[in-house]
């Protein structure tokens, strides 16, 4: 069976790596971007299982990029968790209004982060 494959969108370099080396432990292969430029086509060509995109990135807003997903039938179904360390908005809103499936605050701990990857990838 082939692992399921996990893109990290985040560009904070610390917190890309340490949830590439974590979730790679876990058994999953991973691929990163650090903005989110080309976003959409890298999802296109690469159709990741899970995608945990920061909310505040260069190029194309994890917003931007979330609504895109959900609105488009070919990748709707793919499961969204944000990654934010923002505490001065109502996350729950956020998710709501954008289709995202869940969220991560950072930092996050390992137990975490296997956590929600288990919830939505079995």
């Amino acid at each position: 069976m082939a692992k399921k494959k996990i893109l990290i969108v985040d560009d904070e370099p610390d917190i890309l790596r340490a949830a590439k080396v974590r979730l790679m432990s876990f058994g999953y292969d991973v691929l990163t971007a650090t903005d989110g430029n080309n976003i959409p086509e890298l999802i296109a060509k690469e159709i990741p299982d899970l995608i945990l995109l920061d909310l505040r990135l260069p190029g194309m807003s994890g917003d931007e990029i979330c609504v895109r997903l959900k609105t488009d039938e070919k990748f709707k179904k793919i499961p969204v968790i944000l990654f934010t360390a923002s505490s001065d908005f109502n996350i729950n809103n956020m998710i709501k209004k954008i289709g995202a499936d869940g969220y991560l605050i950072k930092p996050f701990s390992s137990e975490d982060l296997l956590q929600v990857t288990k919830k939505f990838l079995g």
